[in-house]
């Protein structure tokens, strides 16, 4: 056979990647232009083979995607490779079609437009129809139409346009026919159309008389905290929003809403707080003191709740709803009692000192109520713990946080006073009001017992009650 000189083209043609390296040429040796059914082999100095080549003309063949240059050596402009030919096998060097957008688990946004684009080559002929699937179902088509038939193995691009794809997960996939009649498919792939979360919205504090100007005075948190306490507003103030809008006038006043930081009235926050989303602080710790009851005058009783806020702490109230049958005679200094609602609330109270709040009153279940404390805005509720009645029953007095982080408790046991017999008193603590821990027991014959709890407090509550240190039956 006659040698004819060709030239080698090593421009990429990328199926995958979408892209193209400079050509390089050289010098080939083969058979005539017009040869059937052939293609070439690319062969380095090592022995390294590469993809059978796809195209071939008189002028030129073209080297596949995957054959990486340093396999051909590259010298200047001229790669140092030797060639063969063979026959084409159409069980090895298939058609082939592949997804150029979009890529795999892509996200779009609702409404989009979604560009499908596949290439497809067949050493055979051409791939000139492509069906777009999604769901298995066709979604769009795309057909190129040659004045003269392109040559075999020329690589084809097709591209559909998918207007507003429902929301979802899609399975997409493309389909063609090469020269033998037989199906090419491209990968199937995966993409979702989402639609975008709504806005959260931008909430300015009720407090707020002049939303506008994003700042509470102390004028309308005096008012504010009136209507809260007193029961006047035309609908329900939850004590959050009174003690965090304390906490906002004690940091200046001035605030915005940032909803990222968790839900109302949190997401309420000082002007000079810094931007950003970022956690939600934990709850300032805080100590509730159960109730203490006692029998009062009279058929009435008194009911004693002293909290003792975290150090730091701006502001805090409580409130609490009384059982239908509990008839108030008298609260204690900062409440107010709201007979309507059935409830009595304290404060708001702009500082972190310990208070004792109690209440007068006459009913026959002995423990009046459930109820919640606030703490700049954080609330936690007042469990209701049953405390039997009892004459001369022992109770927490005071208590106060040491310097050394301790908790100090003063417990008054009036039975010694009165010449009642009685058992001793034992304290005990909790943080749930259903499991207690004892902690202490004993007293001074006098009625008055001070106990020290020397276990760090970890909140986000502890709970602390006297009873009596009853021995076992045998």
């Amino acid at each position: 056979m006659k040698s004819r000189s060709f030239v080698l083209c090593s421009a990429v043609l990328a199926l995958l990647a979408g892209l193209a390296r400079p050509a390089s040429s050289s010098t080939w040796e083969g058979p005539p232009p017009g040869t059937p059914l052939a293609s070439v082999v690319a062969t380095d100095d090592q022995g390294v083979s590469a993809i059978p080549t796809t195209r071939w003309t008189s002028s030129s063949m073209l080297i596949p995607p995957g054959l990486p240059e340093s396999q051909l050596h590259l010298a200047g402009e001229s790669p140092s490779a030797t060639g063969h030919w063979i026959e084409p096998d159409p069980a090895a060097d298939p058609a082939v079609l592949e997804w150029v957008e979009p890529r795999p688990r892509t996200r779009f946004e609702e409404p989009s437009t979604v560009v499908l684009r596949v290439v497809g080559v067949d050493p055979l002929g051409a791939l000139t129809h492509v069906t777009f699937l999604a769901q298995g179902e066709p979604t769009g088509e795309s057909q190129i139409v040659f004045v003269r038939e392109p040559d075999p193995g020329t690589v084809l691009e097709h591209e559909f346009h998918w207007e507003r794809p429902p929301t979802g997960i899609h399975r997409l996939a493309a389909r063609a026919i090469d020269a033998l009649g037989r199906e090419v498919h491209a990968p199937t792939i995966l993409i979702e159309i989402f639609r975008p979360a709504e806005p959260l919205p931008v909430l300015p504090h009720p407090a707020d008389r002049d939303p506008e100007d994003w700042r509470i005075d102390e004028g309308e948190l005096a008012r504010f905290a009136t209507d809260w306490r007193e029961g006047t507003a035309p609908g329900r103030i939850p004590i959050g929003h009174v003690t965090r809008a304390a906490y906002l006038v004690a940091e200046g006043g001035t605030y915005r809403h940032e909803p990222s930081r968790g839900p109302l009235p949190l997401s309420w926050i000082p002007d000079a707080a810094p931007l950003g989303a970022f956690p939600i602080p934990t709850r300032p710790g805080f100590l509730l003191v159960a109730p203490s009851l006692w029998e009062g005058p009279d058929p009435a009783r008194i009911a004693v709740l002293e909290l003792l806020p975290a150090p730091g702490t701006r502001a805090y109230a409580a409130e609490v709803w009384l059982k239908p049958d509990t008839r108030v005679r008298a609260v204690s200094e900062g409440g107010a009692h709201d007979p309507v609602a059935g409830v009595i609330r304290w404060g708001p109270f702009p500082d972190d000192a310990p208070r004792r709040l109690t209440v007068e009153w006459e009913g026959a279940d002995p423990t009046p109520w459930d109820g919640v404390a606030s703490f700049d805005g954080h609330d936690v509720p007042l469990l209701a713990a049953r405390i039997p009645a009892e004459p001369a029953r022992p109770y927490v007095e005071t208590l106060r946080r040491l310097p050394s982080g301790e908790v100090q408790l003063v417990v008054r046991d009036p039975a010694p006073l009165v010449g009642e017999s009685h058992a001793p008193c034992a304290i005990e603590v909790s943080r749930d009001l259903r499991t207690w821990r004892r902690i202490a027991t004993g007293g001074d014959g006098e009625g008055c017992l001070l106990i020290a709890d020397t276990e760090p407090f970890e909140g986000p509550a502890r709970f602390y009650r006297v009873v009596r240190d009853v021995p076992p039956l045998p």
